[in-house]
């Protein structure tokens, strides 16, 4: 493993999110799988979907479905064959759904 990118996001928008791995193969992708999880509140997500191009896995984060007022910290886990082999910190943040809706509808107007 390389790096997760970005490792933060809107609430309400799908960040596509990039897993970059070193020297990945193409008979290993079937054997990734992918979880969100937020301890908190026991939230967990699993990424059946997925893309790839070469060594880069990409997924479209989901959206946080309980209602917060503070920013909200999660994990992503990939797993290879079921064992964890990297765990990365997300963080949805609550600000940038309202900088997304300013401006979307400055782009439209």
């Amino acid at each position: 493993m390389e790096h997760i990118n970005p490792v933060y996001g809107s609430m309400g928008c799908n960040q596509l999110l990039d897993v970059v791995f070193t020297g990945l193969k193409a008979k290993d992708k079937e054997k990734l799988s992918f979880r969100i999880l937020e301890e908190t509140t026991g939230w967990i997500y699993d990424i059946r979907d997925f893309n790839s191009i070469g060594s880069t896995i990409y997924f479209s984060m989901p959206v946080f479905r309980f209602p917060r007022t503070d920013n909200v910290k999660t994990n992503v886990i990939v797993y290879y064959e079921g064992q964890e082999i990297y765990k990365s910190p997300y963080v949805y943040v609550v600000g940038l759904d309202c900088m997304y809706s300013l401006f979307s509808s400055f782009l439209l107007s």
